[in-house]
Order: structure tokens, then C-alpha cells, then sequence
């Protein structure tokens, strides 16, 4: 459930305050070695981040840099969140979004756009300039200004030679803000992919099933296949793997609400952690590398060989890679420089236009310079605006739908097992029979023994497997069909050329 926006300024001093006092009651609590003794001073600079000393302050003068002097507008803020619904795609609102209709539409919704409602001061600035100059060279004309009044008509020559560096900087602008955009969408998609397969590694390693959990605890049965230990092994390993599942959560969690303002990690991970981890974990200074610990132990603590672990922990060093750009990506934007210089420029450019647009367009300059002004104060909005991507991400539905599918793992973990089990004695039942019908083909004195022998051989892999019959058919005939074909096709010592070897497997002649 989504929580109002909160103002973190407000809360500052408790939260520093519990962090300074909570991680002392908290590592004794787990076992953790004692906090460093240099770690009130990294709190004391904790607090200090943000402040800038006096002889700092005389010589900051830019807006971007003034810390408290900053101005913000809630409702151009609360605007971009209303964007990450939009940014959230399903196949009808793809086929809506793709329909040739789309150019009427948005024609027909100017007036309601967003980046039209936003743009309105620069638009109505822009408009009143351009009012002003051919409200000035009208006068002028008619004669009602004292005729020493000079005209500050333009010819065009100027604009058509800085045009092309305006088109540059506002290309440069959209392109990589479209990149840093593209860069957190990558690392997110990389943290879910990740995410589902560690867990899946977890359960394929350990063979620990809820179900295997279950039986091991009820009857002290054997783990299944692969497993090998006792039944309190099968249930520590589901354990462990249940709460990998877990940390895996709270980990996308934790790192949504280190990337946004308006998280409440604790409603949001009420139901997942208990109420000792989830104050643990609200304790930490850094809430993802928390997570990202307390997985490397689980990992740690997980009956798999040396190499599967190291498989595992490489998907945890990628998820610390993930949290490193995402942080990148929040605390360092586009040299400002360039965004000062480009929205100077554009100031300046749009501003001089109707003095060369006057002559040829009289009282048109007006609504003209505004739609000039709409067009190119446009792209460098939308370049501003996702610059900093992950206000208007739509993370909230993309840590539900993480959740979903690591659930949906653990819960589908027992049946994924019982189909490979079930695919696997399949695939060698017809393995069997295609060996047996082979050997009844061959001369009997090949084989040593009667006609007979090989009818009587045809029957006995059946039992021997103990499968039942209906487990060949749970198998796709695909994988039947390509096994069958593959056992039937002779072996020649002669060696095949590489096209042969790429050739359909449909192909009678590739043989």
C-alpha cells in the first residue's frame, strides 16, 4: 500500500538520532562484533553532510548549490509521480500507445500536458516579450514615438548561425539524460534477474522445498534427490532458502526507498521481516548493503559446494554493482554547467526571436515565439525531467511484481522438482526402448543369442525403471521426438563437415 509523501527534513533529527543509538543494541542483539570507535564521529559527519561553512556560502551563488535557499515546487514534484503509473506498461496500453490515432490525441491534449502546464511561466514570459517588441516597433512606425527612438529589429543571419549549437546542446542534453534513464531501467531489470536467480540456485543446489521442509519436519523423512543429511538438514536448507526469498524482498525494498522520498520502508516490509530484523535493518546507515550481508551469510551458512557458492556470491557482487550506479545516478547529475549554459542560451535566444521574426510576421511574432518557445522549451524539459530517473520509475510495481515471482519460485519449487524428476526417467525410458529395438534389429549372431531373446528383452527395461507410464507423457513430444531421433541415428567414425553439423535435425538427410 502506497504511503503519502513525507517531509524527511522533518524527521531528520530522530532518525539521526536513532541511528547513532540504535546499531550498539542492535549488533549485540546479533552477534555482531562491537561499532568502531570512530563511529560517532561518521555520525557527527553524517549530520554535517549537507551543511556548507560561511566563507562557502559567499561565494555560492547558483540555486543548484545553496542548499536551504532552494526552492521547490510540490506540484511540479507530485506531478512526476504521476508518472510512474504511466511508466508501467501492460499489452493493451502498448497497443493504445502505438495506435495511429496517438497524433490526434496528443494534439487534442496540449492544453492538459504536462509539460505544458509546467512550462507556463517561461511560455507566458516568453509571450508578454514578444508583445512588448511589436507593441515598440508598432508605435514606432505609426510615428508615435519621437523619432530618434532606434528600431532593435534583427535580420535573421544571427539566428541561422547559433541555431546549430542550440540544436547541439539540446541534443546532448535529451541523449544523455535518455541514457541515465536507460542506466537505472538496466539496473533494476538486472536486480530482478538476479534476484530470481539466486533463489533459484538456492533451491537447485540445497534441494530444500517447503514441502521438503514439511516432510522433514513431520516424519524426518529423507531431503529429496540430491540433498543427501538428515531431515533436519532438508529443513535448515529450506529454512535457509526461505529466507534468502526474504532478504531478496527487503533488499529492492531498502534500495527504493534509499533511491525516493516518499517510501515507508517499515509498512512496506511489515509482513515480510520479523519485527527484530526489520528494526535491524531500519537501524542500518545503509540499508542495501545491510540486506546484501545478511544474504552473503545465508549464502555463507548454505550446504552447497565451494564452486555453486561462489556461483551465488557472484550474483550478490552484482547486486552491490547495481546499488553503486543506481546511488551514481541519484547523486551526481549532468555537469551543471551545461544545464546552466543551455538554459541560458535558450533565455537569450528565445527572447531576440521576435526581433527578427517582426518584420516578416508583424502581430503573428506573438503566438508564433510561443510555440517556438513550447517546441524547444519542451525537449530541454523532458531532458531535465529525466535526468533523475527513478522519481518517475515505477518502482513501487516493479519490487511487487520481484516479490510476486520469488514468491511464486519458493511456491513452485516442490512441482518444478516433481516435472524434472518425472522428465528425466521419461527421457530415459525412451532411451531404453530405442536401445532395445535397436538390439532386436541387429543379426543374431551379432548378439549372441535367438530371435526370441530380443522379444523378451523388449519388456523388461519397463519394470526395471519403475516409472509409471504415464510419466512419458508430462514430456513435450518435442523432447521425446529429438531424443529418439538422436539414439536411432547411427555413429560413423567419418568425420562430418561443420555445414552437416548445423544442419536441421528435421532434415531426413542429416544423418
Amino acid at each position: 500500500m502506497r504511503t503519502e509523501p513525507q517531509t524527511r527534513l522533518a524527521t531528520g533529527g530522530a532518525a539521526t538520532q536513532r541511528r547513532r543509538s540504535a546499531p550498539v543494541v542492535a549488533g549485540s542483539a546479533a552477534g555482531l562484533p562491537p561499532p568502531s570507535p570512530f563511529a560517532s564521529s561518521r555520525s557527527g559527519a553524517r549530520t554535517q553532510r549537507g551543511a556548507a561553512s560561511p566563507e562557502q556560502r559567499e561565494v555560492t551563488w547558483s540555486l543548484e548549490d545553496a542548499g536551504a535557499d532552494m526552492t521547490i515546487n510540490p506540484d511540479r514534484e507530485a506531478g512526476r509521480r504521476l508518472m510512474r503509473d504511466l511508466s508501467n506498461f501492460s499489452h493493451r496500453r502498448w497497443a493504445f500507445h502505438r495506435s495511429t490515432d496517438r497524433y490526434w490525441r496528443h494534439l487534442a491534449g496540449i492544453f492538459q500536458s504536462r509539460i505544458g502546464r509546467q512550462l507556463f511561466v517561461p511560455l507566458s514570459c516568453a509571450g508578454g516579450t514578444a508583445a512588448a517588441i511589436c507593441a515598440y516597433e508598432t508605435l514606432l512606425r505609426d510615428g508615435a514615438l519621437p523619432a530618434y527612438f532606434p528600431s532593435f529589429v534583427l535580420p535573421s543571419l544571427p539566428f541561422d548561425f547559433t541555431a546549430f549549437a542550440l540544436s547541439l546542446l539540446l541534443v546532448f542534453r535529451t541523449n544523455t539524460s535518455y541514457d541515465r534513464w536507460q542506466a537505472a531501467i538496466n539496473a533494476w531489470g538486472d536486480i530482478s534477474t538476479r534476484s530470481r536467480d539466486t533463489l533459484r540456485q538456492l533451491l537447485a543446489y540445497t534441494s530444500a522445498t517447503p514441502a521438503a521442509a514439511a516432510v522433514a519436519r513431520d516424519t524426518s523423512a529423507a531431503p529429496l534427490h540430491g540433498a543427501g543429511g538428515s531431515g533436519a538438514a532438508a529443513a535448515s536448507a529450506a529454512q535457509t532458502t526461505a529466507a534468502a526469498g526474504k532478504w531478496l524482498v527487503a533488499f529492492s525494498r531498502s534500495l527504493k526507498a534509499q533511491l525516493t522520498e516518499d517510501s515507508d520502508l517499515q509498512a512496506e516490509l511489515k509482513g515480510v521481516l520479523t519485527a527484530g530484523e526489520l528494526e535491524l535493518l531500519t537501524a542500518a546507515y545503509h540499508r542495501p548493503s545491510f540486506a546484501l550481508a545478511v544474504l552473503s551469510e545465508l549464502v555463507a551458512a548454505a550446504p552447497v559446494r565451494d564452486s555453486q557458492r561462489a556461483r551465488l556470491d557472484e550474483n550478490l557482487t552484482t547486486l552491490e554493482d547495481m546499488v553503486g550506479g543506481c546511488e551514481r545516478l541519484l547523486r551526481t547529475p549532468i555537469p551543471l554547467s551545461y544545464t546552466r549554459h543551455t538554459s541560458r542560451f535558450m533565455v537569450i535566444w528565445l527572447s531576440c526571436l521576435p526581433l527578427c521574426l517582426w518584420n516578416s510576421c508583424g502581430w503573428g511574432t506573438v503566438p508564433l515565439t510561443v510555440v517556438i518557445s513550447f517546441l524547444l522549451l519542451g525537449i530541454e524539459e523532458i531532458g531535465v525531467a529525466i535526468e533523475e530517473p527513478f522519481s518517475i520509475m515505477p518502482l513501487h510495481e516493479m519490487c511487487a511484481e520481484m516479490e510476486c515471482g520469488l514468491a511464486d519460485i519458493l511456491e513452485q519449487a516442490a512441482p518444478s522438482k516433481r516435472a524434472a524428476a518425472q522428465a528425466a526417467a521419461a527421457a530415459a525410458l525412451t532411451a531404453a526402448s530405442a536401445a532395445v529395438g535397436g538390439s532386436a534389429d541387429a543379426p543374431a549372431d551379432a548378439s549372441g543369442g535367438g530371435g526370441g531373446g530380443g522379444s523378451t528383452a523388449g519388456a523388461a527395461p519397463a519394470p526395471a525403471l519403475g516409472v509409471p507410464a504415464a510419466a512419458a507423457n508430462s514430456v513435450a513430444p518435442f523432447v521425446l521426438g529429438m531424443t529418439a531421433q538422436r539414439l536411432r541415428r547411427p555413429l560413423s567414425a567419418t568425420p562430418r563437415p561443420m555445414d552437416a553439423i548445423f544442419c536441421s535435425m528435421d532434415d531426413p538427410d542429416a544423418r
